[in-house]
């Protein structure tokens, strides 16, 4: 088992600004980053992360905790899975350390895959045909080793080789290198150069190999396993996302990818032969706010980049279509003309909505009113599903001029469209139980624990939890008893390092949940809640009141339960007509409820 200092240690070695950022664009708000949730779908970010206290939490879907949290639920990982990989992001070597689980069958996969790899490169070298091909089709070194080209020879000498490394046959299968016919083995890629597909961490997920002539098929890419589902990956984002350009260009296939990177043209990725996916765009607007679709120039590629044009600028992303002539593809284009007449086509890339108007004016007549209006549908349903407001006017300004059409008729045009998108895709809303709806003795102790989060590693700490922990005392309230097991065991916790003279037990209580998820979830929801609350000014002063006020409303609620249990009583003495004991239990009542009044009457 890893011990906690391990663990600490690789948490400090992850600052959670630079992990999170692998992942998504973040931006500076105050002494914090927000973002656009990874978690759900959202239109304005609420996603927050804080650097001092190493956090994040989003205010929309409640999501929050550590860096071990955020790698967990973007990975779809086990905690110490999530240990592993941000242990060899930093550097930290943890293979002394005996674990208490079984690798799971993705590790196991990943394994496998790291193997073939190092089989696909080797064999590359060994070989001068795929030497021979990379180099006339121009891919320079630096690309070889990025990308780590491979080669696949016609033998099945890959299965003999994971078979030597002891992985088992079934997860040779699961990892779709190798297939069982007849009985018998044999290696999925054969004869082909070989496209290793990574994730942001550079680890080996997937395969496609290509053959080195026309015959068909031309590619083979490996099939969606636990490790790779290919219309949630990007080839080439892990390179890619380390360029400072502002904008990714999106192309086809492998070989456009490759030969623009060998240009120098490094801010590119290809979406693995699938029509870009929805996931595609979430991990795009993830990375940059403004893409260029570079596809081929036949028909398919262009109906191809309206299609992703389309799903894309829906999405909120800035979508700009790049043209060009005499050549069928990127890669053809950068042999007959260039990198510089490539990076002026990009550069000069236009916007979706203007290059699907001139589609449109190709094929039929844009001065028919029967065709205009056919496109003007077409135009109003893809402005009506974008939320960007500004935007939306600039599209409707643009269509009308584009279509020689009044402004107001593209706006009900649009207004129609966004009405019935709406009427065909809602859903009745799921009705959660009102979270206002609580008890107030639950919110009083879900308020006092959060000042007492809040309060640690601050410079009056200790001052803030010997009021809290004393007032509590003297108001005869048990932490022990609080009513919520969550808010209880962490009060008692702290309490217990407090009292032990322990430091950092802001960190102390992390690494004691570290595991668990809810309760990290939990804590982070209570600092960042601060990053919004007014806190900021008096602090130590604004904490006390709050607790202080808190204290009385629980001893208001435990007396007014008193009150609750003695009007029952009083019925049942009426009832029985026991008049002495109804007297005493009148009398009990009174002085309850003066009490109740006096505190309630202090608080306010």
């Amino acid at each position: 088992m890893i011990p906690n200092e391990k663990i600490e240690q690789i948490k400090e070695a992850n600052d959670i600004v630079d992990v999170i950022s692998d992942y998504i664009s973040l931006k500076k708000s105050g002494a914090s980053f927000k973002a656009l949730c990874p978690f759900h779908q959202e239109k304005t970010p609420s996603f927050m992360v804080s650097p001092q206290k190493q956090i994040f939490h989003c205010f929309g879907c409640n999501v929050g905790g550590n860096v071990f949290t955020f790698i967990q639920k973007m990975e779809n990982i086990t905690f110490i899975e999530s240990v592993k990989l941000l242990a060899k992001r930093a550097g930290i070597v943890i293979d002394d350390y005996k674990f208490e689980y079984k690798s799971s069958e993705k590790e196991k996969i990943l394994e496998i895959n790291k193997e073939a790899l190092k089989y696909f490169r080797e064999q590359f070298f060994k070989n001068e045909k795929p030497l021979k091909y990379v180099k006339i089709r121009g891919i320079s070194d630096e690309a070889l080793e990025e990308f780590k080209i491979g080669y696949a020879p016609y033998d099945n000498k890959l299965f003999l080789r994971l078979k030597e490394k002891k992985f088992s046959e079934d997860l040779i299968l699961k990892s779709w290198l190798c297939q069982k016919t007849n009985n018998e083995f044999i290696d999925i890629f054969k004869e082909r150069l070989i496209f290793p597909i990574f994730n942001i961490f550079s680890e080996p997920i997937a395969f496609g190999g290509r053959v080195f002539d026309n015959s068909l098929p031309k590619y083979i890419n490996s099939a969606d396993t636990l490790v790779y589902s290919k219309g949630k990956n990007l080839y080439n984002l892990n390179n890619a996302k380390k360029s400072r350009d502002e904008f990714l260009v999106i192309v086809e296939g492998y070989m456009d990818t490759i030969r623009l990177y060998s240009e120098g043209i490094k801010n590119v990725v290809a979406t693995l032969g699938t029509a870009l996916t929805e996931d595609q765009i979430r991990i795009l607007k993830r990375q940059t706010p403004r893409i260029v679709i570079l596809y081929d120039m036949d028909e398919a590629g262009r109906n191809s980049a309206i299609r992703a044009g389309e799903v894309a600028f829906k999405a909120g992303l800035e979508v700009l279509i790049a043209k060009y002539t005499g050549a069928k593809d990127p890669d053809e284009f950068l042999k007959s003309f260039g990198v510089v007449a490539m990076k002026k086509v990009i550069n000069e890339a236009i916007p979706f909505l203007d290059y699907k108007y001139e589609c449109c004016k190709e094929k039929g007549d844009i001065n028919n009113p029967y065709y205009k209006e056919q496109v003007l549908n077409e135009m109003s349903e893809i402005i009506g599903a974008i939320d960007n407001l500004v935007v939306k006017n600039d599209s409707i300004t643009k269509i009308s001029q584009l279509l020689k059409l009044d402004m107001a008729l593209v706006e009900k045009y649009v207004n129609k469209n966004k009405k019935l998108e709406h009427q065909k895709d809602s859903t009745p809303a799921i009705i959660e139980e009102d979270k206002s709806i609580k008890k107030s003795i639950d919110l009083a102790e879900r308020s006092i624990l959060q000042c007492v989060i809040i309060s640690l590693g601050e410079k009056n700490e200790e001052i803030i939890l010997k009021h809290i922990f004393n007032s509590l005392e003297l108001a005869k309230i048990d932490i022990e008893e609080f009513k919520n097991p969550v808010y209880r065991d962490l009060m008692i916790k702290i309490k217990e390092y407090f009292n032990n003279k322990g430091k950092n037990i802001l960190n102390k209580i992390q690494m004691d949940n570290i595991e668990n998820e809810k309760v990290l979830s939990f804590i982070s929801e209570l600092l960042s809640e601060e990053e919004k609350s007014f806190y900021k000014k008096n602090k130590t002063e604004k904490i006390i009141q709050i607790v202080d006020d808190c204290i009385k409303k629980i001893q208001i609620e435990i007396l007014e339960e008193k009150t609750r249990i003695l009007q029952e009583e009083i019925k049942e003495a009426e009832k029985s007509k026991k008049f002495e004991i109804l007297n005493d239990l009148l009398k009990e009542k009174l002085k309850l409820t003066k009490i109740i009044k006096q505190r309630g009457d202090n608080i306010e």
